[in-house]
């Protein structure tokens, strides 16, 4: 009983804390002109371009699918009017590798088929920073939409890896796939344009939670696959492989417009 009456007058006595500073911070305080907003965005990317020594066998499979991956941002916004902000920001995520091998027991003595066999998937981390502008249309007091152009300077972490997938069959170990691939062989930092449209709804005068889909372009093939090899009976599919740094995807946050203190006169 002695600790259950302690935690509701500690619960009481919080409520009663918040509820009065947040009295003071509308009394002596007011919303300034610049905001933070902190979010969490979720894309598509582009699938892999192969090349082949000769033609895919019609029982053989190689391939790439566009892969879920994640990134978050933040990003200092400074309001010129109703209408118009301009921002800097930061962000990190990762960029995706995958491989889809199916091939039936034609092409390879394991004994069984491989039927869009899904390889794991690997990703390559990348930090980023970025300008932009955007412009709000105001629907009504606590909703709005808005349409924002940035500029992206994004580097991804030079890696290599080595990929090598092998079945145990009765006459010993039978190899399956390798693949050796870079990432950002050159160990340098690309622009890449992002256009995204959202939809705002204001909380209070501080926290404004926002939802947008956003699109990420560049020319760049930051994943090199400098070479691979599916082991066939009779011959093996080899090639090179690379993957286009592109983004689509749906990116939620929060912005808070931050506080100032009232002039006094």
């Amino acid at each position: 009983m002695f600790k259950s009456a302690s935690t509701g007058n500690f619960s009481l006595f919080l409520l009663f804390f918040l509820n009065g500073f947040a009295l003071q911070l509308r009394c002596q305080t007011e919303v300034s002109k610049n905001s933070i907003a902190v979010s969490w965005f979720s894309f598509l990317s582009a699938k892999q371009d192969f090349t082949y020594n000769a033609s895919l066998p019609p029982n053989v499979n190689l391939s790439s699918a566009r892969i879920i991956s994640f990134a978050g941002k933040i990003d200092y916004f400074k309001k010129i009017n109703d209408r118009f902000d301009v921002s800097i920001g930061a962000f990190s995520g990762a960029y995706p590798m995958d491989f889809i091998i199916s091939f039936d027991s034609s092409f390879s003595n394991i004994g069984y088929n491989y039927d869009d066999y899904d390889y794991d998937r690997y990703s390559s981390n990348y930090l980023g920073l970025s300008i932009g502008a955007k412009y709000i249309q105001r629907l009504s007091e606590k909703h709005s939409l808005s349409a924002s152009l940035k500029l992206n300077y994004i580097f991804i972490i030079p890696q290599w890896y080595v990929y090598r997938l092998a079945a145990l069959i009765d006459t010993g170990i039978h190899n399956i796939f390798k693949a050796n691939a870079r990432m950002n062989p050159e160990g340098k930092a690309f622009f890449a344009p992002e256009f995204s449209i959202g939809y705002h709804f204001k909380i209070n005068n501080y926290f404004e939670p926002y939802l947008s889909m956003n699109g990420v372009y560049a020319k760049n093939y930051p994943i090199i696959g400098n070479s691979y090899t599916l082991y066939g009976d009779d011959k093996n599919v080899e090639g090179t492989f690379r993957r286009r740094f592109l983004q689509a995807g749906i990116e939620v946050g929060v912005k808070v417009n931050l506080p100032e203190r009232k002039k006094t006169t």
